[in-house]
């Protein structure tokens, strides 16, 4: 018997969704299938060059000024901050035993000389620097060299100097029946041992002596032998007898130096060395090189065994494994981050103020961590998780009386996961609240954190050039204030290959393109690595010895130019113009998810669709490109039929209506393309589309 099936035609629906947001920043391609998730109608497949803003929009991420090449362009060069405050910031430029100081966005020279600083630091220890600062003075520190302190008196006059600690750190006292006996009480003595104690590698290294509970100590200055040594007294002993109550430093060249820093509570705190990498050291409270474990702080040697409450603090990490201190950071507790956990130092009794007497440590997760410093973030610390692929947020939470280390970038582990790990970071609070990671394989990710708006988006970046056959190079990124306090500036190493050399430019990313009317364009900075000239009508634009042989973008006027080659560091119009901006093009890309609005008979997902147009709300934008692919984008041009010929359209606020001719597919996704030297700000994208079934 046949049997017979009625057909129905299918009715397709027609969807009109809107995206209103991009607060989820660039989501994983494992996310492509979370259209359940809140986060994915916030979200994008590609976010290439672009800034999330706290509002919600995205907009083309500023160019780069050329500031300055670095002292040797083949070696790896490093940025650090030096913030005395919001009108007296200096970048600092580490290079190998060098550092060379930044102001304004250019390099501070004395006698037409650039300002340089001789440092101990070779290429190789770079990366594995930290610091804090307080006030004119930068602690640097590191675990193969004596902590250093760096100091500024004028923008022109600065000093690095050897530490000179007061009284410690120690190790432990001496447990055995060796003794020790300076031959004199003050000035410069012999210590002789009874059994062999000391080695050549102690020179430079702090000892301390008891006689009665009564305490000296020295710095040891040269080494004799095993048994014998010289000692600069700097506070009396009681006696010269022989004696088991001795203590030698914690750190010396044998020991190592500390690998971490910060301040904490009034105190100067170090952490991790090779001999005790799961041990904290903090100063006398107040006293930021005093190390001094017991007696009165300053008073007059020898001091007795009593230990005061503003006493130095030397504690370690009580652990089933060695968990070797990678951070500090200053919180409401101190923060320690370690290989294999993260711990708080708080007082064990909250009525007493923290000291020798009243610590505990508290391991609180156990993620690990990298050996990229953490970021302070409000309330919350930043770090990265041990594989140098996730970013973690730690913060306290009350429900569970502890902190907590929730990962942040699960929506968008691709970015982390697919660059291999983490080298450096910075955080910048002005504008948009921007957490900047650098990765090895030199590509800039940022995520803007507003935890308090639950906006946490990531965004990539690469930067106009190339160097050898693949993208440029970001090495290194640090954040001051900006002079003028419009914000902060973020500074970049970054490295090319220009003319077939290696070249590591100082770069510093603009302020966002902020305009005051449609016509206000002179301030259209999208170029990298660019110079701008102003003054009387020319045709020939020098100065870009930095790009010789590069292609470059030029806007004149407030207006694109043809783009041009630079030869002997100069440039030729084709007319004459008074304000020029000239740099390397760089292109931002927004790829959108595949549209959700439903179907017939559920999700819109995997279903025949097709975009018929799209409504873009724009802000303050010109000329860019769009379509369903790279390989075939059409122009969308904003010139109106009265705008003059010779000059570029007005700035366009508001929607544009954009028919597509889009075929059937079940990916509904949408390209939006900047390549020209323009600005463009996408607020919100409402596709129209007709899905089937």
């Amino acid at each position: 018997m046949a049997v017979c099936v009625r057909r129905t035609k299918s009715t397709p629906v027609r969807n009109n969704p809107i995206q209103t947001n991009f607060t989820a920043g660039e989501l994983s391609p494992r996310m492509r299938g979370r259209v359940d998730v809140n986060r994915y109608a916030n979200g994008v497949q590609t976010l290439k060059n672009f800034i999330i803003m706290p509002q919600g929009g995205v907009y083309r991420r500023p160019g780069t000024k050329y500031v300055n090449e670095v002292k040797t362009s083949a070696d790896f060069t490093r940025l650090v901050p030096f913030e005395f405050s919001t009108v007296q910031a200096y970048i600092l430029e580490f290079g190998n035993q060098y550092i060379r100081i930044y102001r304004d966005g250019g390099v501070v020279t004395s006698g037409g000389n650039p300002v340089e600083v001789v440092t101990p630091y070779t290429t190789a220890q770079l990366p594995d620097l930290q610091f804090t600062q307080s006030a004119d003075v930068l602690y640097i520190v590191h675990p193969s060299v004596k902590p250093r302190k760096l100091s500024r008196t004028s923008h022109t006059a600065w000093t690095l100097t050897e530490i000179s600690f007061l009284d410690g750190p120690y190790l432990s006292t001496n447990k055995t029946s060796t003794t020790l006996s300076p031959a004199h009480k003050t000035g410069t003595t012999t210590i002789t041992a009874s059994a062999n104690v000391f080695a050549s590698t102690d020179v430079g290294r702090t000892l301390r002596i008891g006689h009665a509970n009564k305490y000296g100590w020295g710095i040891i200055t040269a080494f004799t032998s095993a048994t014998s040594v010289s000692l600069d007294i700097k506070g009396a002993f009681d006696n010269t007898t022989a004696s088991t109550d001795w203590r030698l430093g914690a750190w010396s060249q044998a020991t190592g130096y500390p690998g971490s820093v910060v301040f904490f509570q009034e105190r100067l705190v170090f952490g991790y060395t090779d001999n005790q990498p799961q041990t904290i050291w903090m100063s006398c409270s107040g006293d930021y090189e005093n190390f001094q474990p017991t007696g009165e702080t300053g008073g007059t040697y020898p001091v007795d065994a009593t230990v005061a409450d503003d006493n130095a603090i030397t504690y370690t990490i009580a652990s089933n494994k060695v968990n070797a201190i990678r951070w500090l950071d200053a919180a409401s507790n101190l923060v320690i981050g370690t290989a294999g956990a993260e711990w708080i130092a708080k007082q064990a009794s909250t009525a007493d103020p923290l000291s020798p007497t009243n610590i505990q440590v508290l391991q609180q997760t156990t993620y690990g961590s990298d050996a990229v410093p953490a970021r302070r973030v409000g309330t919350a610390t930043l770090f990265i998780q041990r594989s140098g692929r996730k970013v973690r947020e730690m913060i306290y939470n009350f429900d569970v009386d502890s902190y907590i280390a929730r990962d942040i970038s699960i929506l968008s582990e691709h970015l982390l996961r697919e660059n291999n790990y983490t080298t450096d970071n910075a955080f910048q609070q002005e504008p948009d609240s921007v957490f900047w990671i650098v990765t090895n394989t030199g590509k800039l990710i940022g995520m803007t954190y507003l935890r308090e708006q639950e906006i946490v988006g990531f965004h990539q970046h690469d930067f106009g050039g190339s160097f050898n056959s693949g993208s440029a190079v970001v090495e290194s990124v640090a954040v001051i204030p900006n002079i003028d306090q419009t914000g902060d500036q973020l500074y970049l190493i970054i490295k090319r290959t220009i003319g077939g050399n290696t070249k590591r430019y100082i770069e510093v990313v603009q302020n966002p393109f902020e305009p005051s009317t449609s016509t206000d364009k002179v301030d259209m900075w999208f170029v990298d690595s660019g110079l701008r000239y102003t003054g009387a009508a020319t045709t020939t634009i020098t100065g870009l010895s930095h790009l010789n042989g590069q292609t470059v973008s030029v806007v004149a006027d407030g207006a694109q130019r043809p783009n041009a080659v630079v030869s002997s560091g100069s440039i030729t119009l084709s007319r004459s113009a008074t304000d020029v901006i000239v740099g390397l093009p760089y292109t931002s890309i927004i790829k959108t998810l595949p549209f959700e609005g439903g179907g017939q008979s559920g999700t819109a997902q995997g279903k025949q669709a097709r975009i018929h147009k799209v409504t873009l709300r724009l802000l303050n934008s010109l000329t860019f490109k769009h379509g369903v692919s790279l390989t075939d984008l059409d122009l969308k041009e904003f010139r109106q039929a009265g705008d003059p010929m010779d000059e570029s359209p007005p700035l366009f606020t508001g929607d544009k209506s954009i028919s597509l001719n889009q075929s059937y597919t079940t990916d509904t996704s949408y390209y939006i393309v900047q390549d020209l030297p323009y600005p463009l700000t996408v607020i919100a994208i409402m596709p129209e589309s007709v899905v089937y079934k």
